[in-house]
């Protein structure tokens, strides 16, 4: 880069991909700059004379490796937008800056009037097949001297166990290490059930700034070490996994490690140990420590009020405390601004440290202070004989039964609006009966389909979580089909005379979709909106659709072979010939075809991908 660029009188200034390093001083001398792009550079920081550049109204620094938004952006007093996608932001902390420019601000400037405290907590979640021994773990971590009941309780949902060690902080200053503070490392200890019916809401609590843990039991040899990989993988983004052999009796199993760690950057390692003797626990435990030390978050200063706060709702004793409540605790501690104190609320929310649903009409009222409360509750109704017998119905009246304890008193609507907001069940009459689809039938009802014609249309996944079809009963479920067309693993759904049957087949890792009626393409986009929603609340999910070939041998086929939507649309664009795999007929000659022809195919597929 030139210096002489700082001689010019620029208003917008865009440097994008350049592999540029650094910058002349010169730049600072853009005395009128109102924009300015430095995005896909390998910029380690953003240069510090842009604080300068007064007139600055936009800022992107999108895709370089910039993993500190400093506090001068509190200096850009015209800065209406920074965009910063792609980069590895550990200051301010994730689930701050991601909220965008407004929360990095009020998160700078607390820090500037409160001073600054170090974070040094973290959570473990422990996974695992049911029976693996993941509750004789978290136990044995909190206390080594734990005995192990016959048969170990098993775990109900999520129990959250509070556990510290000893620890140091240190921080980067210079290149050198410099010790910050002595303190205890606080770890939340999050043991999950392990009963397929929990899967459902590993997406809100599996998250970064984790450590986790897979339990296997070697003499049962049931670990399903794909799935579990693949979820840690797709919703923790990389956060650091270890497997724990738990030798029960001694039986030892052999882990093909390095084709486990070919696939999956975050596993670190297997470790032997049998929780009954506590032979081998001391490395589990030092090991798992070591791992909670090494996360990117630990050391991060924070603004010290809401150290403060955090601690004052830890050692408070209730299960959820009002809004008004939290509000008030936050004022006594050095509060004074409302969106300060919500944004400390969000932050907790996303670490997981609280429930707080700040955009939900009726639970943005309450601060649940023990996670563990309201997924207790949620999975108490799950876990109800008399609801598993009804196959998932439930009323009021029963739900009065289940939750009759004074722990949930006038807390009801509360919690069966929770379990709403989780999808695991569902209204059929006005707030009265309820289904959860997961206990549903597995057996597919009865009806009648027109197996020729109409559109037919496959998600297939590389890896497809559990719990997705339920899902999706749940959010569709007003245009079920006769109010019970709907079991375990599909759904047939109806409206304005047409209809559309969704199966999950999970052995094949795919959801198939056929639509037949007079508004089949109007009821396809309904069902693929829906599912692209569920697709959204799992980072990096891949998969992907095909449509039928309309060839003459496919149309007369239950099962035609299908396209996948993004090589349709490429071939369409690039003008050229496709042949189907199966009759080998070539569809969409284009060369034949005269200009409006080619125009009224072509809007014909932006057309079917715009349902898609």
């Amino acid at each position: 880069m030139p210096d002489w660029i700082g001689d010019l009188n620029l208003q917008s200034l865009s440097l994008v991909d350049n592999n540029l390093r650094s910058l002349p001083d010169s730049l600072r001398n853009l005395k009128t700059l109102r924009y300015l792009s430095l995005d896909h550079n390998l910029f380690p920081t953003i240069p510090e004379w842009v604080c300068e550049l007064a007139t600055l109204e936009r800022l992107s620094i999108a895709s370089c490796y910039i993993r500190e938004i400093p506090s001068w952006i509190l200096d850009l007093p015209r800065l209406e937008s920074l965009t910063f996608d792609g980069n590895p932001i550990d200051s301010p902390p994730a689930e701050v800056a991601s909220k965008g420019l407004e929360a990095i601000r009020n998160y700078w400037r607390q820090r500037a009037d409160e001073g600054v405290d170090y974070l040094c907590e973290a959570k473990l979640i422990i996974l695992g097949e049911p029976g693996a021994g993941k509750t004789s773990l978290a136990r044995k971590i909190e206390n080594q001297n734990y005995n192990l009941r016959q048969t170990e309780r098993s775990t109900e949902g999520i129990d959250v166990i509070r556990y510290r060690f000893p620890t140091v902080i240190r921080t980067q200053e210079n290149g050198e290490l410099k010790v910050l503070d002595k303190r205890d490392f606080q770890v939340s200890i999050w043991d999950f059930g392990g009963q397929e019916i929990y899967h459902a809401t590993h997406q809100f609590f599996l998250t970064k700034r984790s450590v986790y843990v897979l339990v296997c039991d070697d003499r049962k040899e049931d670990t399903d070490f794909s799935y579990w990989l693949q979820i840690v993988e797709m919703l923790s983004d990389g956060s650091p996994l270890l497997i724990v052999q738990n030798e029960k009796q001694d039986r030892t199993r052999d882990i093909n490690l390095s084709s486990l760690r070919a696939q999956f950057a975050n596993l670190r390692g297997a470790i032997s140990t049998n929780l009954d003797t506590n032979r081998g626990l001391d490395t589990v435990i030092r090991t798992i420590q070591k791992e909670l030390e090494s996360l990117p978050h630990v050391g991060a200063g924070l603004p010290a009020t809401w150290k403060r706060v955090r601690e004052a709702l830890e050692q408070d004793q209730r299960d959820y405390i009002s809004l008004e409540e939290y509000l008030n605790i936050c004022q006594q501690y050095g509060f004074t601004k409302r969106e300060d104190k919500l944004q400390l609320s969000r932050y907790l929310h996303d670490l997981g440290i609280c429930l707080h649903f700040q955009d939900d009409p009726l639970l943005k009222n309450t601060v649940v202070l023990k996670p563990s409360w309201g997924t207790d509750a949620v999975y108490r109704v799950l876990d109800d004989p008399g609801v598993i017998s009804a196959r998932g119905l439930f009323t009021r009246t029963e739900l009065d039964r289940i939750w009759s304890e004074e722990k949930y008193a006038g807390m009801q609507d509360e919690l069966l609006h929770l379990m709403m907001k989780f999808q695991l069940c569902y209204a059929l009459d006005p707030e009265q009966t309820f289904i959860a689809p997961q206990l549903l039938s597995s057996e597919q009802p009865s009806y009648s389909w027109d197996p020729m014609g109409g559109l037919i249309v496959r998600y297939e996944y590389s890896f497809l979580p559990k719990g997705i079809i339920t899902r999706f009963v749940v959010a569709t479920h007003h245009l079920i089909a006769s109010g019970k067309l709907v079991w375990k693993t599909g759904v047939v759904l109806e409206r304005d005379g047409s209809r559309a049957e969704v199966i999950e087949e999970y052995s094949q890792r795919r959801i198939r979709v056929r639509v037949t009626g007079p508004s089949q393409r109007e009821l396809l986009a309904i069902v693929d909106e829906h599912l692209e929603r569920l697709h959204t609340s799992f980072p990096r999910l891949q998969y992907e659709r095909y449509l039928p070939c309309r060839c003459k041998e496919c149309q007369e086929k239950s099962e035609p072979y299908g396209f996948a939507l993004d090589k349709l649309l490429k071939m369409a664009r690039k003008e050229q010939e496709i042949q189907c795999y199966e009759s080998s007929e070539m569809l969409f000659n284009w060369s034949m075809r005269s200009c409006r022809e080619r125009f009224k195919l072509r809007i014909t597929l932006e057309r079917f991908k715009d349902c898609l």
